[in-house]
């Protein structure tokens, strides 16, 4: 019994430490590329969800989602183009730079924010290197409004 005792006890902490070297690892990894800390999560929160909400459907604008998968899609593997065309966007939108043009009809194109450079930076990277769960309702929104038409 206390043999079975030590065995689950050793599992635990085995257990333990692999994750805890899985964590720093995955952070240390995220951290190589990444620019961006907890208060630029914050930020992002409070000044991009509000309107960019991927949880509840609005009419305000695009989920975070859509434009997740929307520049992935577009520029395909290569992250640092991705990342820049979306601060190239929210330093100043325009038409002409953006790349969903169906959800500027629906929504209408993105004012320009203020925003600092270094929440420009952070959030662009934000955007492309989170993985945002896709809502339930994403699906039939994206199908209803013809969203498949967007150009490549």
């Amino acid at each position: 019994m206390l043999l079975l005792y030590s065995q689950e006890k050793l599992k635990k902490k085995s257990y333990t430490k692999i994750m805890k070297y899985l964590i720093l690892t995955l952070t240390f990894l995220l951290s190589l590329h990444a620019h961006f800390d907890e208060e630029d999560l914050y930020n992002f929160e409070k000044k991009c969800s509000i309107c960019h909400d991927t949880y509840v459907q609005n009419d305000m604008a695009p989920p975070i989602v859509a434009i997740n998968q929307r520049y992935k899609k577009f520029y395909g593997k290569d992250l640092d183009l991705s990342v820049s065309k979306i601060r190239d966007f929210l330093i100043q939108p325009s038409y002409e730079k953006a790349i969903m043009h169906p959800a500027i009809k629906l929504y209408d194109l993105m004012p320009k924010q203020k925003l600092s450079q270094k929440e420009i930076e952070a959030f662009s990277e934000i955007i492309m290197l989170l993985d945002f769960e896709v809502p339930e309702w994403f699906d039939k929104h994206y199908e209803s409004h013809n969203l498949n038409d967007e150009k490549k």
